[in-house]
């Protein structure tokens, strides 16, 4: 029945990590895989958005997203989110992990600045997601 599935729907949250570029896809650095065009000019993430609300129309639940982004999906990320404003869909966000990059020659960290990691030069992500570590 609509009641209980309602109750267990307010249970529910749904993760994306959104990290990548979409190189493993051989699309090179596209920006977030979340913001690939899809179909009909709609993004991965759209397509989301737009069953979540349909969902949360559906069963007057509420139904969040939560992104887990890298240092290089993060900003991009964050500005495409501004024009679901209106949606009827709460869509959170976190970083994922960073840690240093090593040079390869001198096996040293790139990283001269611990303390500022405001831009993503010199650091990178775990590259496995560290999903569980970061909730």
């Amino acid at each position: 029945d609509t009641e209980s599935i309602s109750k267990l729907l307010n249970k529910l949250v749904v993760l994306k990590l959104n990290g990548g570029l979409g190189t493993g896809m051989g699309l090179g650095t596209v920006g977030p895989k979340s913001l690939i065009r899809v179909r009909d000019g709609a993004t991965f993430l759209d397509v989301t958005i737009s069953q979540i609300e349909n969902l949360n129309d559906k069963y007057d639940v509420n139904v969040p997203i939560v992104l887990m982004n890298s240092l290089n999906t993060d900003d991009e990320t964050k500005n495409a989110l501004k024009k679901y404003k209106g949606s009827n869909v709460e869509v959170l966000t976190y970083l994922q992990s960073y840690y240093p990059r090593i040079d390869r020659e001198t096996l040293l960290p790139y990283v001269k600045d611990y303390e500022n990691v405001d831009s993503n030069e010199g650091w990178d992500p775990p590259g496995h997601g560290d999903l569980y570590e970061r909730l």
